[in-house]
């Protein structure tokens, strides 16, 4: 009303009906005359954050700063983990019993200078500030400062720092995100410090950090140990060099650019090509595509005394006990999820549960996040973006989805071929029984692998591509096959497991770092294992226990299993402490339940199933109509709402201060006829 009058947007001789009209008109279509640039900026307000680090960004070009400024530890030529390439690989974990304070120093400044050369990729401030388009995540400025400001807290917890560094940073950059739906979005419209201010941050830290190994460390270091918080700060950097890196392969290729630094990503055809049958290692005809693994009895957990480091999770004992079942030799391939999105998965509701269906019809999704269409939808042409560049297709690489779209495969698997008993994904004792280590039988560093091996050595030695010896995940008969004849069990991209999120017989909340893992035993994170390219330290670990809710992304694939019996078991049964009100399993789990909640085994007709599925597809339908045509004019009529009411109180006051004006006129000026 105010830009239209007062602003000479008042055209013509309208009537106040009239005018009102167009004012409504301009409301509910927005026209573009009455938005304002203000208006816009509103509608993003993390952009207030943007300008205010043109030393570090050439805002012409989007180049950034080439100065040794940006590292605020160890440039990469120098720095413990560079290769002749001039690339960066992880160094090998150290082994906490003789760790020496120059051995520690090397791996300290491998994963600090790593992380410095993955956020080197970011090539203009607005990558640093926007936030994720999914909305679930912080922007990337908070992981670039964050992992410094968990080494200054955890070090203070440990007794080992007294004063803050930043008291602002180390609050507002302290605490992550991990959302509890896929629709539990954030707002990302706060005040975040610059990229410049992070980055005198970090290089306070590292000083005092470098200052604190050298006064401080003496080996052996155990968890009772206050420098055993040194080396909790190194392993959560690396956790957040994956999610960072994760982040990263999310935002559009004009945010980021390969560093030099940064290891290539695994050698690919440079043609576009349809798949081959050599490309279908899970979906084709080979009869050689499963293998049978003998049930046996697993004993989960790392001894305590075992002289790496560990997350609390880690820690004590959980005996499972597995039937005989069979396995897909490979993880699943782009190619094989091509077979899944042809015959239109992504649409049909009886091959999602509940929870995935309603989040694949939130995000509209169609097909795996990282696949790229080129051309028309229908075409089943697409090309493959990775960390920081986009190739053709590789249809022989694994696929990346979530555990959703990994249940809705494995559903549709199982009805194209028919299986009797339908498919499901690993569990954590069954992942064990796959590879040659019997991670409850090693004694010393050297039976764990990433102790022993940089990135390329673990690859060459031990066929596991992981510890960054490539930058991308590569085929999944790349490396070696365990004896049991299969395929990418450690690394290249993380499987999915049947398991929730839980903690073993014994666990103990360590004090530096209490709320680690014990707010994800809820029964809706699921289990990963086996790593991914880009995990190092204790992520490439035999040990190495992580989760992530089922909607998330992390370098994650999956494996098929072909059960013989219907029932499993999973870790997490009864397991304690259990938090939140959502359930976990109190029995063994069947593969009929689709929900991953059951507690016994129930026969369910097939025609009962059936009527489940029409009764909850109608009703969902019903839901999603009404969304599409409800919610936005509930929205609309409440913003209208607002804005007649605001127009009703300047049109009251107005009336008013006319009305006073023409009484004092009457008073003050006797009828005059030119005062009236």
């Amino acid at each position: 009303y105010q830009r239209r009058v007062h602003g000479g947007l008042f055209f013509g001789h309208r009537s106040p009906t009239q005018e009102f009209s167009c004012i409504l008109n301009c409301i509910i279509m927005h026209d573009p005359t009455t938005t304002s640039s203000a208006t816009a900026a509103a509608s993003e307000p993390w952009r207030k954050n943007l300008g205010r680090d043109k030393t570090l960004f050439n805002r012409g070009d989007g180049v950034p700063d080439v100065s040794d400024r940006w590292w605020t530890g160890k440039a990469p030529s120098v720095c413990p983990g560079v290769l002749p390439s001039g690339q960066m690989t992880a160094l090998p974990s150290p082994n906490l019993a003789d760790c020496t304070v120059e051995t520690l120093l090397d791996y300290f400044d491998n994963s600090w200078t790593l992380t410095e050369v993955l956020f080197r990729s970011l090539v203009i401030d607005e990558a640093f500030f926007r936030p994720p388009d999914h909305g679930l995540r912080h922007p990337l400025i908070f992981y670039y400062g964050h992992p410094a400001v968990v080494y200054v807290n955890k070090l203070r917890v440990a007794g080992l720092l007294v004063d803050p560094v930043d008291p602002h940073i180390e609050s507002i950059c302290e605490v992550g995100v991990d959302e509890m739906s896929w629709d539990d979005l954030g707002k990302n419209d706060r005040d975040w410090p610059s990229v410049s201010e992070i980055l005198e941050y970090r290089r306070a830290v590292y000083r005092l950090l470098v200052d604190t190994i050298k006064q401080r460390w003496r080996p052996p270091v155990s968890q009772h140990h206050p420098c055993w918080a040194v080396v909790l700060g190194i392993e959560h950097e690396h956790i957040h060099l994956e999610t960072s890196a994760m982040l990263m392969r999310e935002l559009p290729l004009r945010f980021v650019r390969k560093p030099q630094q940064w290891p290539n990503a695994f050698p690919y055809s440079p043609v576009t090509s349809k798949p081959t049958a050599a490309d279908f290692k899970t979906t084709g005809d080979d009869s050689n595509a499963f293998v049978r693994i003998a049930g046996s009895h697993v004993d989960l957990g790392k001894p305590i005394d075992f002289p790496s480091f560990g997350w609390d999770c880690e820690y004590g004992e959980r005996p499972v006990a597995t039937a005989d079942f069979e396995v897909s030799r490979f993880q699943v391939t782009n190619a094989d999820f091509l077979k899944f999105v042809e015959a239109q998965g992504y649409h049909k509701r009886q091959y999602w549960t509940l929870e995935g269906w309603g989040w694949r019809s939130f995000r509209n999704v169609k097909w795996p996040c990282f696949w790229v269409p080129k051309g028309p939808q229908g075409l089943s042409l697409f090309d493959l973006r990775v960390q920081f560049e986009l190739i053709p297709m590789q249809w022989s690489w694994p696929a990346i989805v979530n555990v959703h779209e990994s249940k809705a495969f494995l559903a549709w698997l199982s009805d194209s071929k028919g299986f009797s008993i339908p498919a499901r994904l690993l569990t954590e004792a069954e992942h064990h029984l796959l590879h040659d280590i019997n991670s409850s039988a090693i004694t010393e560093a050297a039976d764990d692998p990433v102790m022993v091996f940089d990135g390329p050595h673990m690859f060459t030695e031990q066929g596991a591509n992981m510890n960054l010896a490539f930058g991308s995940e590569g085929p999944v008969d790349c490396g070696k096959p365990s004896s049991k004849g299969v395929y990418g069990v450690w690394g290249n991209v993380w499987q999915w497991c049947e398991d929730h999120f839980c903690a073993f017989p014994g666990y103990e909340v360590h004090p530096v770092y209490n709320d680690f893992s014990s707010p994800c035993f809820d029964g809706r994170h699921y289990m990963m294992m086996g790593g991914a390219f880009v995990s190092a330290g204790n992520l490439a670990s035999i040990y190495a226990r992580y989760a992530f809710r089922a909607h998330f992304y992390q370098n994650t694939g999956l494996r098929v299993v072909r059960p013989l019996v219907p029932t499993f078991t999973t870790c997490c049964i009864n397991a304690s402490p259990h938090v939140g009100t959502s359930p976990c399993c109190t029995g063994v789990r069947s593969v009929f339940d689709t929900d991953g909640k059951a507690n016994e085994v129930v026969e369910v007709p097939a025609h009962a199933i059936s009527a489940a599925i029409q009764q909850e597809h109608l009703a969902q339908t019903l839901t999603d109509a009404l969304s599409v045509i409800v919610a936005p004019m509930v929205g609309a009529i409440s913003e209208l709402s607002a804005q007649v009411a605001t127009l009703s109180r300047e049109l009251a006051e107005l009336r008013s201060q006319l009305h006073n004006n023409n009484s004092n006129n009457n008073n003050n000026n006797t009828g005059h006829p030119s005062n009236n």
